[in-house]
């Protein structure tokens, strides 16, 4: 048994998707383990943050929770603090143990009563203060993005890396990758390449469209 719960900040809306395998009842103040979420509760204070249980299933939940930021692109939504859509995370195995788990999950099927719950989730129906109240999400969402640069806006491109001397360090094929190989999130290299940050990753590196 376990679940899937996604943390909100009250403050920004920003939210962070995650799994445990423990009872929600027992395991009610745990807000996650990724790097990104735990400066956000730090900075904000953990008061500023709603938990709510998406599902809780017998299924293998690590399967359930890549399926949950694959469908909202958790990785490069700039309104999640997920740095992957991998359940398994960035930081805490090794690329064999990553492996491992990845090749367990593939081929793996859901149940339908697990995929109805999957898909209500992601068609605007979410739950709430509990196991089974279900509210519709607000309506002004989309209008609060309507504007907005994409966050896969120039993602194709190649990207080079460089000191804040200006000692040039590598050369990627995208932000993206350039994010994955600091481990931060790529929509702070985004915002950076745009003009919106002028340094990245503690004011280390710069870097520029090539």
């Amino acid at each position: 048994m376990g679940y899937i719960y996604k943390i909100t900040n009250k403050i920004n809306n920003k939210c962070y998707i995650g799994s445990s395998k423990k009872d929600p009842k027992d395991n009610w103040s745990y807000y996650g383990s990724g790097k990104l979420i735990k400066q956000a509760i730090e900075k904000y204070g953990k008061e500023n943050f709603t938990k709510e249980i998406l599902i809780e299933s017998i299924e293998d939940i690590k399967m359930l929770e890549k399926q949950y930021l694959e469908g909202v692109d958790a990785q490069h939504n700039p309104q999640y603090y997920n740095m992957t859509n991998d359940a398994i995370g960035n930081n805490f195995h090794s690329k064999n143990v990553k492996k491992s788990i990845s090749e367990k999950l593939t081929g793996r099927k859901l149940s339908n009563k697990t995929k109805l719950k999957i898909s209500k989730n992601k068609t605007g129906v979410r739950f709430e203060g509990g196991y089974n109240t279900v509210i519709k999400t607000k309506p002004t969402v989309s209008k609060a993005h309507k504007g907005r640069v994409s966050p896969n806006k120039g993602n194709s491109k190649p990207v080079a890396l460089y000191k804040i001397s200006g000692e040039h360090l590598k050369n990627y094929q995208s932000y993206t990758q350039l994010a994955l190989d600091l481990n931060i999130n790529p929509e702070t290299v985004r915002c950076h390449l745009i003009g919106k940050a002028n340094t990245i990753y503690n004011k280390q590196y710069k870097a520029k469209y090539i």
